[in-house]
């Protein structure tokens, strides 16, 4: 007989299985293990989606229920439907916006450009061109290389995002005040955003 062996532990109050730990071998009588409270020698089968509860004599398993999503409120769940358009404004805003430079090269300057090409046309050496030098990202290779674009095609394209931006928030207040008026979720599902 072994010093220890493995006890398989349950909650006291709910009887179900918590973990093992173990018995020892009694030193006042040697065929015999003192277990610990609330514990049994008696091994559980343990199965997925399932919580092994001891009933005094045995184990047996019990399915686990998940318990249900609380049922969300008008409100909140207006506010889910402005934190999408919230996103969806600020994925749109970002979208690269195309040009086509003097030298015919299809262009797109993405958000984190623009404040960069923006502001290059005042250290310009020729106010009716700017030179921007560029990193261009292709197949996971990174480029870099000079575009040249004039002020005229440099203004269009600053009109051009100014017009993405100001439309795009103009349909964001519309988007928010269908929000705000729904008074039904069914209402509120029918708010189908389009940018």
């Amino acid at each position: 007989m072994t010093d220890f062996i493995t006890a398989y532990s349950y909650d006291k109050l709910t009887q179900e299985y918590i973990g093992e730990t173990t018995a020892r071998k009694d030193p006042k009588d040697p065929n015999n293990y003192i277990v610990p409270g609330f514990s049994t020698v008696v091994q559980p089968n343990i199965q997925e989606g399932y919580r092994s509860i001891w009933n005094g004599n045995s184990w047996y398993n019990e399915e686990i229920v998940p318990e249900p999503e609380p049922i969300k409120t008008l409100e909140e769940l207006k506010q889910i439907k402005k934190d999408d358009l919230f996103l969806q404004v600020s994925n749109k805003i970002a979208e690269p916006v195309f040009y086509q430079s003097i030298g015919g090269e299809d262009c797109y300057v993405s958000t984190n450009d623009k404040d960069r090409f923006f502001g290059t046309f005042s250290t310009s050496d020729n106010f009716s061109k700017v030179r921007y030098f560029r990193a261009v990202d292709i197949n996971n290779v990174r480029l870099s290389h000079d575009l040249h674009i004039s002020v005229s095609e440099l203004n269009t394209l600053a009109e051009s995002y100014e017009d993405i931006v100001d439309n795009t928030i103009s349909l964001k207040e519309g988007y928010i005040d269908q929000i705000d008026a729904a008074t039904t979720i069914g209402e509120l599902d029918n708010i189908n955003f389009i940018l």
